[in-house]
Formats: structure tokens, sequence, C-alpha cells
């Protein structure tokens, strides 16, 4: 994984793979067919702890408030990602730099599941709406808002590792709130 995080996946090659894991490339084919086989694997396990953590968030904020909900995903997914940078980069990796035809099947794999995700997140926006904490407004826009600065925040702590600590995640949260609820 952190091969193809790093170089991705055209940039990654099978004697790389072997030599990290310490066996000899013909080991490798033993357990896989190829390059994109183990690409697959790699993106599978790392897809399942995605399902799994944002299915224990939106479990743990079932009776929470809007404001709750969207914080306790944002919070969380900022913080696992940031204490796991080469989880973050294979994403980015596969999403933007991989050939066309093993994009294809990995977005139409990660749009399924991350649909689930963004209509958790839309009702909550929604719900906050109807309570008056958030104003009235298109939650598919504000859906985008949250996911964009989310991402964008993610991102630029790649390059600002400082602001990957605990208490920025917040104050950057907070900001987003506050701008949402029109008070800034």
């Amino acid at each position: 994984m952190p091969l193809f995080a790093r170089k991705g996946y055209e940039g990654t090659t099978m004697n790389e793979i072997a030599e990290l894991v310490g066996i000899k490339k013909a080991s490798l084919y033993a357990h896989y067919r190829g390059k994109e086989e183990l690409f697959f694997a790699i993106y599978e396990d790392l897809q399942q702890d995605y399902i799994t953590m944002t299915q224990r968030i939106m479990n743990q904020c079932q009776d929470s408030s809007a404001e709750e909900k969207l914080r306790q995903m944002f919070e969380q997914y900022v913080g696992y990602y940031t204490e796991n940078s080469d989880i973050q980069a294979f994403w980015i990796q596969g999403l933007f730099f991989t050939p066309s035809d093993i994009y294809s099947r990995f977005y139409a794999e990660i749009k399924e599941y991350q649909a689930v995700v963004e209509k958790w997140i839309e009702e909550a926006i929604a719900e906050g709406m109807r309570s008056g904490i958030i104003p009235r407004g298109d939650p598919a826009k504000m859906l985008f808002a949250y996911l964009n600065f989310r991402d964008g925040l993610l991102n630029g702590i790649i390059f600002r590792p400082e602001m990957s600590e605990e208490e920025n995640i917040g104050t950057m949260w907070l900001y987003f709130w506050l701008g949402v609820k029109g008070r800034l």
C-alpha cells in the first residue's frame, strides 16, 4: 500500500512490491495474478476499514443532534486520515492517477458506498434545517460544501502537518459550523 500511495499504480512495479515485503517476485504471482489484482486486494481492505469507520460513527450518533452527527463525521474522518496519511495518499492516487480502466472499476465501487454516507450526511443537514440550527437552503448544496471543506482540510494537512492535531481539527470544524449557522 505505501508504494501505491507514494508512486501511484503505474509508478509501482511488482519487483518493488516483492522487495518491500521481502519475497521473490515469483512468490507474489503465487498469491496474485498481477499488479491489478494486488491493487484491488489493498483497495478492498481499505474500503472495508472505511465502511467500518463510517458505520461506527453513524451508529454512535444515531440519537444525536444534527450538529453532533455532522461534527463527529467530520472530526473522526479527518482524524483517521491524518493519522493514516498513506491511506489518504492511496485514495488520492487511486482517484486521480490510475489508468482509465482501473479507475472505472475503482470509482464505481467507491461511489456505491459513498452514496450511503452522503445520504446520511445530507439527512443530518436537512434535520438541522428543519430544527432551525442550520438556515434553510438546499441540503444537497450544503452537503457539497461540507464534503469539500472536509476533504480540502484533509488535503491541506498534507502540506501543513502541524494542523493535524485534534485541537486544530476541532477549531476548523468550529469555523465551518459558525459559517453554516451564519454567525461568522
